[in-house]
């Protein structure tokens, strides 16, 4: 199951970085299949919407 980190934010305390985050899940024993960071690598994203068509 794919769980995103803000997510869990607004159950538990996260205060760490989330490396050490996951780090400390996997010694606890906790199974961690793979962390996936969605917005390394992307740079000059502008988004916009559309208020209104004329």
């Amino acid at each position: 199951m794919l769980v995103p980190v803000k997510w869990l934010s607004e159950y538990t305390d996260i205060d760490m970085p989330v490396d050490q985050w996951v780090d400390g899940m996997v010694l606890s024993g906790t199974n961690l299949e793979t962390v996936e960071y969605f917005d390394k690598g992307i740079s000059g994203v502008v988004v916009g919407k559309s208020l209104k068509i004329d």
